[in-house]
């Protein structure tokens, strides 16, 4: 072995060292540096190949179970690594085998690269401590630095960051149904339609399977009821089990966690026999539906919104239109009319002339300079890309003023 001790390298030296080594893995000429060495237990003498073995091996550790879905961010880690170092696929073979763009791809890498250096890295503590760690064991304090890792690639990763309240929870229940079904449980859902709640929609089903799952691990029958309702500017979610017997309360680490990263809060209310779960989350009054096939701009205008008081959620065919209204029932709507699956002119017209959507603001939003068409066929105001940040929130305060006023 080298004479560089592990222990004595800092976790940045070693993932620059590795994310060069990663361009040389299949370089027979590439040594190894010290740094490599002595965090992948490296002999002296031992090359590229050797590297490139220990490399693969933990991607493949890496890899997700089947049930895993595609959109997930492990699901997402896995693929990249696979593809780029254990195919050996360039960047371009890799993105077109991904469905994504190049651009895309590269914006991502750094986090990818991370999540592998981060697993080596901790594999290593764990080799030094001669710990036969289980793989789905990890440090609290590792977990919590994974869950926030986790939860800020969630936000980061779309533009919708809205959630339906009823279609959440009807979901999130049908998911849990079949283990209350096994122990004797029934669960009830009263959940108004139309509310919508500013949070992530896969982070709000979360939370919601995992108050309910505890519930039904501490449950041998009875009933599960789930109750939401507006209060004001947050949406609240009631929760209760009953009979519920336990020494103490579920422990709510993983809810608590996952809601500080979206505004929220929980509260658990324990008795003799009843569990009963208080969770709050911003209420979504001012969502803004961005219809436009460019991802890249849709995360944009996602990006623009972050800590104002508008929430973006994002169509990328315009057919989709509707429907999105229906569910979400958004305070304006930001409009491309070069769609590839629909003429963006006649969707506004539509719009204009459909009595349920006639009073919702349209803005158009193009390359297209066609502002006193846009106006014609009933846009509330027109926006020629590319669009800075204030002139985009000053449309919108601009169409909602206007709107309710009217």
């Amino acid at each position: 072995m080298s004479g560089l001790k592990a222990d004595n390298i800092a976790f940045d030296e070693f993932e620059h060292d590795l994310h060069e080594a990663l361009g040389h893995l299949y370089d027979p000429v590439y040594r190894p540096t010290g740094t490599l060495r002595a965090i992948l237990n490296l002999d002296l003498d031992q090359t590229t190949r050797s590297m490139r073995a220990v490399v693969v091996r933990a991607i493949e550790e890496l890899r997700p179970e089947a049930s895993v879905p595609n959109t997930a961010r492990v699901k997402r880690v896995y693929d990249t690594l696979y593809s780029r170092y254990v195919q050996n696929l360039s960047q371009e073979e890799t993105s077109e085998r991904l469905g994504i763009t190049s651009r895309h791809l590269r914006r991502g890498m750094p986090e990818v690269l991370h999540a592998l250096a981060l697993y080596l890295w901790e594999r290593r503590d764990q080799r030094e401590n001669h710990t036969a760690l289980d793989n789905n064991t990890v440090s609290h304090v590792g977990w919590r630095s994974q869950v926030k890792e986790e939860l800020a690639s969630l936000n980061d990763s779309t533009a919708s960051s809205v959630a339906s309240v009823s279609e959440i929870a009807n979901s999130a229940v049908g998911l849990v149904s079949s283990l209350a079904t096994r122990r004797g449980i029934q669960i009830v859902a009263s959940v108004p339609p139309r509310l919508v709640a500013a949070i992530h929609p896969v982070a709000m089903r979360q939370v919601l399977i995992t108050a309910i799952g505890q519930l039904i691990q501490i449950m041998i029958s009875g009933q599960i009821t789930l109750h939401a309702a507006k209060e004001g500017a947050t949406i609240r979610f009631d929760i209760i089990g009953e009979p519920a017997y336990a020494m103490e309360a579920p422990d709510n680490s993983f809810i608590v966690e996952i809601l500080d990263a979206q505004d929220g809060a929980i509260s658990i209310e324990h008795s003799d026999r009843q569990i009963h779960y208080s969770i709050t989350v911003r209420s979504a009054d001012r969502t803004i539906l961005v219809v436009d096939d460019n991802m890249d701009l849709a995360h944009l205008y996602y990006r623009y919104a972050l800590g104002t008081p508008y929430n973006i959620i994002h169509a990328a065919q315009g057919q989709r239109t509707l429907d999105m209204v229906e569910t979400y029932k958004p305070a304006a709507i930001v409009l491309d009319v070069m769609l590839p699956d629909i003429d963006g002119w006649l969707l506004l017209s539509h719009l204009h002339e459909n009595p349920a959507t006639r009073s919702l603001p349209v803005i158009v939003c193009s390359v297209v300079r066609e502002e006193e068409l846009a106006r014609a066929l009933g846009a509330f105001s027109y926006l020629q890309k590319p669009v800075q940040r204030q002139q985009f929130l000053t449309a919108l305060q601009d169409a909602l003023s206007q709107a309710e006023a009217a």
